[in-house]
């Protein structure tokens, strides 16, 4: 059990460390494909203040479209600031869906224009809630650019 403490420690160490600025106009008008554990593809597009997610479930035969509101941030958001909307450079892309208030962030661990990889920070359970799918867990998100 020490030697798994250790490592995740040692893991979240180097993602704090590696972390990388991005600019929003190094976003705006790009498009990400995605490909999940699960069998989910997704693609997902950038623009000024919301980006969309089109995500194609295997499993469903189906395709799911959401736009969400974001933008970037030096620090770790305990909230979605609508204020925040305006900032253009970051090290953390903060995001809440446009049907409820559920807010989210993704650490920017390294960024080319080819290619982006995401860190997201599994969310902690309050007491009594059950987490979809089994316990939640950090995730890393390779995306690669789409060329159009």
């Amino acid at each position: 059990m020490r030697h798994y403490i250790f490592i995740v420690l040692l893991q979240v160490c180097c993602y704090s460390c590696a972390q990388q600025k991005v600019s929003i106009n190094q976003l705006i008008g790009t498009k990400w494909s995605i490909e999940s554990p699960q069998g989910v593809k997704r693609t997902v597009e950038f623009h000024k203040d919301y980006y969309t997610e089109i995500a194609y479930v295997a499993f469903l035969g189906d395709t799911i479209s959401s736009k969400r509101e974001y933008y970037l941030s030096n620090e770790i958001p305990t909230a979605f600031d609508k204020k925040q909307k305006s900032k253009n450079k970051g090290m953390y892309i903060v995001g809440k869906t446009e049907s409820h208030e559920h807010m989210w962030y993704y650490t920017i661990i390294s960024f080319t224009t080819q290619k982006m990889l995401l860190f997201e920070k599994a969310p902690e359970l309050k007491e009594g809630e059950i987490a979809i799918g089994g316990q939640p867990h950090d995730i890393t998100w390779t995306l690669e650019r789409i060329e159009e």
